[in-house]
């Protein structure tokens, strides 16, 4: 005899599991991508104004440059440094 199911759909089964294992989910990519483009605006604000307090150098032409130059900054690794 099959066994009883407990929810009507996959979608219900798919809102089951996220509700059972949200909290171990990282970040959506959308998420991160509008975290992205707002620390690229405010950094590209406070540097304009005068107030930063990374190197100009950091700030990129696009939001991905500038993520990538930050990471290299506190990573000790040269802002201005080759990439692939």
């Amino acid at each position: 005899m099959a066994r009883a199911r407990l929810y009507r759909n996959n979608a219900e089964k798919q809102a089951a599991y996220r509700a059972r294992h949200g909290d171990q989910q990282g970040p959506s990519q959308r998420l991160l991508a509008h975290l992205g483009q707002e620390l690229h605006g405010r950094l590209r604000e406070a540097i304009r104004e005068g107030r930063n307090r990374v190197p100009a150098t950091v700030l990129g032409p696009r939001a991905d440059d500038t993520l990538i130059n930050l990471i290299g900054y506190v990573s000790g690794v040269s802002p201005t440094g080759e990439r692939e």
